[in-house]
């Protein structure tokens, strides 16, 4: 480097990671189409099974155990928009998450702080799945910018979502990992007031048994911390209570379809830390549920698939 440049080297640094941010790499948020009013489209994805307290411990750390395995982690908080960047953020809000899971797990946790509301009960519920885009893998929708493949990605959606996952779950359905989830988004009256109607496609597509696909799935260090990408934890700089933004709809050319590099070649992400749990797709191992402390209160809970999950 220009022995001249040297003082601005930090500066440099960052500069280049925000370009490869903006521009490459894998992007991190799933959008669901439509992106525009008076449209219906069917998003058809991969939902994964995840451990919350590993993927995301500065959040779910605190009342998720570590081997209790969900399709969903849910989230109060707040959205604001960068007045800068013009563009929403969901902020966490430790308040009301703190009382959303006392409600389910019957024990209380810590409240923490709120950067926005001081702890009254004015924020809204979302939930974050990780995803993985079927229609990417088939040509049927094309690449992010920067992506040379499809990536387990999160989606954080409505509750409409969540209640119609959890009423196939309660019928016996076992929706994730290798099954499609359609979601079909109306926004016929308006992206303000789309409509969500999920279903399940019962055959397994033989594109998801593919080795390269089947391993990069299974890898648990494939998964997503949703922060920052999807929550914040602090109020940005220069926020203000926001009016939602309208995603722009895709318009890169269709047909492309992902190669996935064969098992153990691809760099993968940190491992989750040792010692949290047996990998669910070794044959004959099962995740150990975790005790709740003394004296709380037992959790609605549902096993099955090996699996345990909460309501």
């Amino acid at each position: 480097m220009d022995p001249r440049m040297a003082a601005n080297q930090e500066i440099l640094a960052k500069e280049n990671a925000a370009v490869e941010a903006r521009y490459g790499g894998k992007s991190k948020i799933y959008k669901m189409l439509p992106g525009e009013d008076g449209s219906v489209y069917d998003n058809r994805i991969v939902i994964k099974l995840w451990r919350p307290a590993i993927v995301c411990p500065e959040i779910f750390g605190k009342v998720y155990p570590p081997d209790l395995w969900d399709f969903k982690a849910a989230v109060k908080g707040h959205w604001v928009t960068d007045e800068e960047e013009g563009v929403n953020a969901f902020v966490y809000c430790p308040v009301n998450t703190a009382r959303y899971y006392a409600k389910w797990f019957g024990q209380a946790f810590d409240p923490g702080v709120c950067p926005i509301c001081g702890g009254s009960d004015k924020a809204q519920v979302r939930y974050i799945f990780q995803v993985f885009d079927y229609q990417k893998l088939i040509g049927e929708r094309p690449l992010d910018e920067g992506e040379e493949r499809p990536y387990i990605q999160i989606l954080s959606g409505p509750e409409t979502i969540y209640k119609q996952l959890f009423s196939k779950l309660k019928m016996g359905y076992e929706f994730w990992d290798s099954k499609i989830v359609r979601i079909t988004k109306d926004t016929k009256k308006g992206k303000r007031w789309a409509e969500y109607n999920v279903e399940m496609e019962l055959n397994e597509p033989v594109e998801l048994r593919d080795e390269g696909v089947a391993n990069y799935l299974k890898d648990e260090a494939n998964l997503i911390n949703p922060v920052p990408d999807a929550i914040k934890l602090v109020q940005p700089e220069g926020t203000s209570l926001a009016v939602d933004t309208a995603q722009r709809p895709v318009s890169a050319p269709r047909g492309r379809v992902a190669q996935f590099a064969p098992a153990g070649r691809a760099a993968q992400p940190a491992q989750p830390p040792a010692g949290v749990g047996p990998n669910p797709y070794t044959p004959g191992t099962q995740p150990v549920g975790t005790a709740a402390p003394a004296g709380a209160a037992p959790a609605p809970e549902v096993t099955t698939g090996g699996k345990k999950l909460r309501w």
